[in-house]
């Protein structure tokens, strides 16, 4: 009998000794959010509990303070640290993907052809700003039908570098992003990317922030997407294959947007310290909102959906002189 008990507290011990890494690891990853484990019923008023981070039972959860969306006031404001291009451009790369040539996609359209869209960057605007974007590329790559497309091959890191500076330029700048506070300003940025700068700078005139923080408002620019993306399909039924992807970007902004003010939380990987300064490796942008903690914010960490460059032309009005012939959304 003695030999079977100490047999027996033995392999208790063994086996608390298997467990109890993941146990401790479990706890700290709740922990690093700055959060207690503790029965979901006690995390209340300014507490939001999270799945998925703390060892136990169900009823035992991660709670993690709420925090104070971005306002106006303090527009610069942003829950990692980074400024807000920082925050919002990883995001953008991942929602614009590769290239495509699908003939389908009125942005693939120049000069009467069907050219490439490589991350966002239509053939029209990339042939439109190659001297001051993608100079690198000018001796090779002389077709505007192909010239995105070559320029993107011909050096893709260097490609990445150059629609990065051209989303800042072109769209959150000329979308009159850049005085939202966050998440509007990821929204107003990426919606300004896909629909064009002209919609967005039009809807906020239209739309103004008032007193709403950067989450209400956040949401409030998406609503207006969304619509925009039926009515597309609504005028045009060949667009209609486009539209499950298009309403699962918007999806993806209302998630941002709905996590963005809680600790830690806001779809982003806190753990990165990936920039997109001028002396950051653009690829590093690129991939690194693929390492996001699913987890954390509820994220969808699936690979990034390829979606289509989906600035129609619009023809109503010459947003910039450089991109007049891009198409709006």
């Amino acid at each position: 009998m003695n030999f079977k008990y100490k047999l027996y507290s033995y392999i208790t011990i063994f086996q608390i000794i298997l467990i109890l890494p993941t146990i401790v690891a479990s706890n700290e990853r709740c922990i690093a959010l700055g959060g207690v484990c503790k029965d979901f019923s006690d995390c209340t008023g300014n507490y939001k509990p999270i799945d998925k981070h703390c060892d136990g039972s169900n009823n035992i959860k991660c709670c993690i303070r709420k925090i104070e969306c971005p306002t106006s006031q303090n527009s610069n404001f942003t829950i990692s640290g980074k400024n807000k291009e920082d925050e919002a451009l990883p995001f953008i790369f991942k929602s614009e993907g590769g290239c495509q040539n699908d003939k389908n996609d009125n942005g693939n359209k120049i000069n009467g052809k069907i050219g490439y869209t490589c991350a966002g960057i239509t053939p029209m605007v990339g042939w439109k700003n190659k001297e001051n974007y993608f100079s690198y590329a000018i001796k090779e790559c002389t077709n505007d039908t192909n010239f995105t497309y070559c320029a993107y091959k011909l050096n893709e890191n260097k490609f990445r570098e150059g629609a990065k500076n051209i989303y800042i330029d072109k769209y959150a700048v000329a979308g009159k992003c850049n005085n939202l506070p966050q998440p509007a300003y990821y929204v107003c940025f990426d919606t300004s990317v896909n629909h064009g700068s002209g919609w967005s700078s039009k809807t906020i005139t239209a739309n103004p922030i008032g007193n709403m923080d950067g989450r209400e408002y956040g949401l409030l620019l998406n609503k207006k997407s969304r619509e925009k993306y039926i009515n597309i399909v609504k005028n045009d039924s060949s667009q209609e294959k486009y539209l499950n992807g298009w309403l699962s970007r918007a999806d993806d902004r209302e998630k941002y947007c709905n996590n963005y003010c809680t600790s830690n939380c806001n779809c982003d990987n806190s753990a990165s310290k990936a920039s997109v300064s001028s002396n950051t490796n653009t690829t590093d942008i690129y991939n690194s909102v693929n390492t996001v903690d699913s987890d954390i914010c509820n994220c969808d960490d699936n690979e990034p959906t390829d979606f289509l460059d989906d600035d129609y032309i619009n023809n109503e009005e010459e947003i910039d002189e450089e991109i007049i012939d891009q198409e709006e959304y």
